[in-house]
């Protein structure tokens, strides 16, 4: 099917596909480019949908992917149309702007728990700071929150944000979540001279805090969108990279590079067999399991090297001892290609650490370091490559 879903446009509607081929994006639903195959599509191999419900924001970040903009919000019916046409068993993520300005949150969040979707809100959490706030999003039917967290220093949100108060009242937020056991993921910005230095703090806070923490984003900041800072020096997923190796010896990025390798090798097998194969923008990537207080790799790297060179020869049956010593995990992954956000669910119900290090898709130069993260042969490129 050729592409005719137009790329991310400053409307009231923004849908963000994990899916077979692409990243893909509906500017506005009833677009005539938009067709019922595009949404056949959807229903098919979406793994997540990203509605953009408001372009309201109660933060005034000086740095901010979206652009000073205002639209026309999605009413009720509108987002319920959606809803019906992409399907179920989605990660349907609430974003804006910040969507906590939506005094009908809960109602969303009710109507996508009802559609048999997982409701996820992306959000600065500085209304999650109010308890009775949480209990109400959680009563309507919350799952997950994506949450914006860039370090422990009241200077960095003065510097970002424009208000050093952010940090006590984020503080006081994911003391929320976690009172409320409401499924967190953390999501850090990166401003090279700013906050690189909170990198491992912030992985040690997610680590100690597994009972509700269960992934790290770290995002290089961006130059488009609003972009305060002039023409800044990106600081890459490399250089992120070895500031974690440096203090972390347990993390290494061959085991990145090894189970992204692992993961495009399974994603192609299924395929084969007419199975969902969904891929990720978002490299490089590691699971981990938290005992302690400390990380383990939740796939041996050593297994990893034998099983991505089993795959690669095509003996199939020698691949079986790793699926029965890793079922568990493996069973989640075969489970995910037909409900998507039972992976979500059923990681969140362990002790597991996602740990993703994530660059802008449209800043070439990033892209292309990330891609270097090791050249020892055309195998790392292939695993490190999300085509």
């Amino acid at each position: 099917m050729t592409n005719k879903i137009s790329s991310y446009s400053e409307r009231s509607l923004v849908v963000f596909i994990e899916g077979l081929s692409s990243d893909r994006c509906i500017e506005e639903l009833h677009h005539p480019t938009v067709t019922e195959d595009d949404w056949v599509w959807i229903r098919k191999y979406a793994t997540s949908l990203l509605l953009g419900i408001t372009s309201k924001c109660n933060s005034d970040c000086r740095l901010c992917f979206m652009k000073n903009c205002i639209y026309d919000e999605m009413d009720i019916p509108y987002i319920s149309d959606i809803l019906k046409k992409a399907g179920k068993n989605k990660k349907v993520i609430l974003w804006g702007g910040e969507p906590t300005t939506r005094k009908d949150l809960p109602k969303i969040i009710k109507l996508v728990k009802k559609s048999g979707n997982l409701p996820v809100v992306y959000t600065n959490g500085l209304k999650f700071a109010d308890v009775n706030y949480v209990k109400t999003l959680k009563k309507a039917g919350l799952e997950a929150v994506i949450f914006s967290f860039d370090g422990f220093r009241e200077d960095i949100y003065k510097v970002l944000r424009r208000d050093e108060n952010h940090l006590e009242l984020k503080k006081k937020a994911l003391e929320n979540l976690r009172r409320l056991n409401l499924q967190t993921h953390i999501s850090m910005t990166v401003l090279r001279d700013l906050n690189e230095d909170q990198i491992i703090p912030i992985l040690d806070f997610c680590v100690m805090n597994n009972d509700f923490i269960k992934s790290l984003s770290i995002y290089t900041a961006v130059k488009f969108g609003r972009n305060e800072f002039g023409d800044f020096k990106v600081i890459s997923p490399n250089q992120i990279m070895k500031i974690i190796e440096k203090e972390k010896q347990d993390i290494k990025r061959e085991y990145f590079i090894q189970l992204k390798r692992l993961m495009n090798s399974m994603n192609r097998l299924f395929s084969k067999i007419g199975i969902n194969s969904s891929k990720r923008r978002v490299m490089p990537d590691g699971l981990y399991i938290v005992e302690d207080n400390e990380l383990s790799e939740a796939i041996k790297l050593e297994d990893l090297i034998s099983m991505n060179e089993i795959l690669d020869k095509k003996q199939y049956l020698r691949i079986l001892k790793y699926v029965l010593k890793y079922r568990n995990l493996i069973s989640i992954y075969i489970k995910s290609k037909f409900k998507p956000a039972i992976f979500e669910i059923e990681i969140g119900k362990r002790n597991y650490l996602n740990l993703y290090i994530s660059f802008p898709s449209n800043d070439h130069s990033v892209r292309k370091d990330c891609v270097s993260l090791k050249k020892k042969d055309d195998l790392t490129k292939r695993a490190m490559d999300p085509s």
